[in-house]
């Protein structure tokens, strides 16, 4: 009898240490970046076999664990959120968890997205002429430069984009690095000494 009681009390400690109990595994690698929307979170699928998964963002105003956190989107089938709520000059943390028949899983690792002071750059505009995309946008007050960022699939933030110009001193660039035929899509954000603005609207040329 002692025996088993005490294979019991092992197995229970074995639960606490781990943190697994009966739920998925934790979502693993969040991401979170400021985007022209908001902030972008991504994150690992996890793989629960036949039981069907979803996920839960938790956020909060400080950085701790996930009880300093409240649930702000839950039954999420995709791997990728965006929080909208943004404004210029907040900052929040994230954590997301997985959930199926059995539970939810313990919390993934933290992340913080602020938006910077800066606004996104207005009126980008893309123009192509001699094998060359052309982009123009308004100034943004306070700037100590501009990044642009170029990417091939619709995506609407910077996220998924490559930053292929960085400390850009005017107000526009000429990418010569295209290819004929295929659509590019661009954003441009404003930087200062300590932030980024959210990424501008996008635009697409196929030169």
């Amino acid at each position: 009898m002692v025996k088993r009681i005490m294979t019991v009390v092992v197995m229970l400690l074995l639960a606490m240490v781990t943190g697994c109990g009966d739920g998925p595994d934790t979502p693993k690698n969040l991401v979170g970046t400021a985007g022209s929307g908001g902030a972008v979170l991504n994150w690992e699928a996890v793989d629960s076999g036949a039981d069907k998964v979803t996920y839960n963002v938790y956020r909060g105003t400080v950085s701790g664990s996930i009880n300093t956190k409240t649930k702000f989107a839950s039954d999420l089938t995709a791997t990728t959120y965006t929080d909208t709520t943004l404004t210029t000059g907040t900052s929040f943390y994230y954590q997301v968890t997985a959930q199926d028949s059995k539970g939810e899983s313990d919390a993934s690792n933290e992340v913080n997205v602020s938006l910077g002071t800066l606004p996104a750059p207005a009126n980008l505009t893309a123009t192509t002429v001699a094998g060359q995309v052309d982009l123009a946008w308004s100034t943004v007050s306070g700037a100590t430069g501009y990044n642009v960022y170029r990417g091939t699939t619709q995506t609407g933030t910077i996220t998924g984009k490559s930053k292929i110009a960085t400390g850009v001193s005017t107000t526009s660039y000429s990418d010569l690095t295209v290819t004929r035929g295929v659509t590019y899509f661009y954003q441009v954000t404003a930087i200062d000494i300590s932030s980024e603005s959210p990424g501008s609207t996008e635009v697409s040329i196929t030169p």
